[in-house]
């Protein structure tokens, strides 16, 4: 949601731009609805693991935003009850998945961040970055996969939690880069 923040900002004054937008799984937040409904009931049998949460959501369809809201109201007393492996399984299967069905973005912004994914303005990278080297004008991005790309500046949009332990990032900070 911060990448959607800050790239419909610098668009609105920088219409010319091109905006890379890396992430790991390279997913977009849904949209919510325009018009919400109330949350569904979660039967106890979607409570008992991370897969079963994710059955439920498969097979609630078209109401798969009123199933996880009904889940994301019970997920305190949900995550209580796991073990620790179930909590281990949901980070390392289920999370970024969730994130996207969790953190959604209004409709009217989902189209805006689509538009300017289909005029090219956007482009969605899957992966990560794994070197950046400057020169006197720009940034050279490096992505795991061997991708290059020439950039002005970077933006970090991970969110206010975000946590500076990255040796990337802490000298890039260190050094003024970032």
């Amino acid at each position: 949601m911060t990448f959607y923040d800050v790239a419909l900002s610098y668009l609105a004054a920088n219409p010319e731009a091109k905006i890379y937008g890396i992430s790991r799984n390279g997913l977009l937040p849904s949209p919510h609805l325009r018009h919400r409904e109330p949350p569904l009931p979660v039967p106890n049998v979607a409570k008992t693991s991370a897969q079963a949460m994710r059955d439920y959501l498969v097979q609630s369809g078209e109401k798969w935003r009123e199933a996880q809201d009904g889940i994301r109201h019970d997920l305190q007393e949900i995550w209580a009850d796991f073990p620790d492996t179930e909590k281990r399984n949901f980070f390392d299967k289920y999370f970024r998945w969730w994130n996207v069905l969790r953190h959604r973005s209004a409709p009217e912004i989902d189209e805006r961040i689509k538009e300017f994914i289909a005029n090219g303005s956007i482009e969605i990278i899957s992966g990560s970055i794994s070197q950046i080297t400057s020169s006197s004008e720009s940034l050279t991005l490096t992505l795991d996969a061997g991708v290059e790309l020439l950039v002005d500046q970077v933006i970090n949009c991970c969110g206010n939690g975000f946590e500076l332990n990255n040796p990337l990032l802490l000298t890039l900070t260190k050094t003024g880069l970032a």
